[in-house]
């Protein structure tokens, strides 16, 4: 006999041919034995910050709160996307650029700041690294995500998004 899982549901009963549906109930429109979808949630949305970039941060005087605010700006495409998950987002009124590291738009890392007046741009080498570091992010499986922020390095933020 095959195993079923716990919380399988024994297939409905054919009613035999000649039953008659009882006076004022209800036929049922789907045969028995037809499969329902069923509605299968993703991976909750997460925010996190490199333990490089928290202090980063920290001493331009970005909080979580700004940091939490520009990923809903992201969502909504207010930023620079870059190419292969990547994107660059302005902080701190306009002094500073943040490059951020996306999955599916359901993970999101902090991965970098620098000062408006000290560096333009990211240039074609590092955005390629950076691409490779968003698709590496992007494969870490849950567990090691906790891991990571169990060992301190990623800061997870924005827990109510």
């Amino acid at each position: 006999m095959a195993a079923t899982p716990k919380n399988a549901t024994a297939p409905a009963k054919t009613p035999k041919k000649s039953a008659k549906p009882k006076q004022g109930a209800k036929a049922s429109s789907k045969a028995a034995g037809s499969k329902q979808a069923v509605k299968v949630s993703g991976p909750k949305e997460r925010v996190f910050k490199t333990k490089w970039f928290a202090s980063a941060a920290a001493s331009a005087g970005i909080s979580d709160v700004e940091l939490c605010q520009a990923i809903d700006e992201l969502k909504k495409g207010q930023g620079d996307d870059l190419g292969g998950g990547v994107w660059k987002k302005r902080l701190n009124n306009n002094l500073h650029r943040s490059i951020v590291l996306t999955k599916l738009k359901k993970r999101w890392v902090y991965a970098f700041l620098f000062a408006k007046n000290d560096l333009e741009n990211i240039d074609t080498k590092e955005l390629k690294a950076f691409k490779k570091l968003a698709k590496s992010y992007g494969e870490m499986t849950e567990e090691k995500l906790d891991e990571s922020v169990k060992v301190k390095e990623l800061v997870e933020i924005c827990h109510d998004c």
